[in-house]
């Protein structure tokens, strides 16, 4: 019924540069031109569909400083247009540049981000942070199907401090963004409700300071942080709404 292959783009190591890239098989304008006659199933239309509807659950990330495009500025780009050649499949005669695209499924290959943008490289390796982005895709795959997508939300915050920059070799920050603050590791996050505590979390090793609360009924929560060498900083309140995560830092 669909298809999807996430991956993360690349440009320099250590560049500020980042922005999700979705490829679906075909064309930028999703025509075929006259001169190929042997496209195979058109599918185009209904995978740049699905394409668009997952978009703003990984481009409304607020943990991302994005570099370009928008809510609404979408960058959706046919294989074909994108690389400037193609192949054909001779057993699924389905033509595309993307050798992983060579069938004949709605679908596409999601860039979701530059892990050469180093911070954002760091929270893929927290599996909580990871699983957040499957999450939006699967959202979006879900309102693309007209499939309900649950009651529950999720947190993901980050902890820094903001009065100490960091950056090292394999850290080098997006200076107009947040990630220039130094992330706290081992940072104890309590999560409470109106009924008292509901949720702890450490936060990783891997400069990150981040921290993610799944299965979340709707409703207001608070946020407290403990953590060695610091003063408690003040509770943060957070609202949690049906399918949808809430940002806080």
């Amino acid at each position: 019924d669909c298809f999807i292959s996430i991956h993360s783009n690349a440009a320099s190591e250590g560049t500020n540069t980042n922005f999700p890239l979705f490829l679906y098989r075909g064309w930028d304008n999703c025509t075929v031109p006259s001169t190929i006659t042997d496209f195979g199933t058109d599918v185009q239309k209904e995978s740049r569909a699905m394409a668009e509807a997952c978009w703003k659950y990984i481009y409304g990330n607020e943990h991302q400083p994005w570099t370009s495009y928008s809510l609404t500025n979408m960058n959706l780009r046919g294989d074909i247009s994108f690389y400037g050649s193609s192949s054909l499949n001779s057993t699924t005669g389905a033509r595309a540049y993307l050798g992983v695209l060579h069938h004949n499924v709605p679908g596409f290959l999601s860039e979701g981000y530059f892990h050469t943008y180093q911070p954002s490289r760091h929270r893929a390796m927290n599996s909580d942070v990871s699983r957040l982005e499957g999450v939006a895709y699967a959202r979006g795959i879900a309102d693309f199907f007209g499939f309900e997508k649950g009651s529950k939300g999720e947190i993901y915050g980050i902890v820094r401090d903001m009065h100490e920059k960091f950056s090292d070799v394999a850290y080098t920050a997006n200076a107009t963004s947040d990630d220039k603050y130094l992330p706290l590791n081992g940072a104890k996050v309590i999560l409470s409700n109106s009924e008292g505590v509901c949720g702890e979390y450490t936060t990783d090793n891997y400069y990150n300071g981040a921290f993610v609360f799944s299965g979340l009924a709707e409703g207001t929560y608070t946020v407290s942080v403990e953590i060695a060498g610091y003063k408690a900083a003040e509770p943060v309140s957070v609202v949690v709404k049906p399918a949808e995560t809430s940002y806080t830092k």
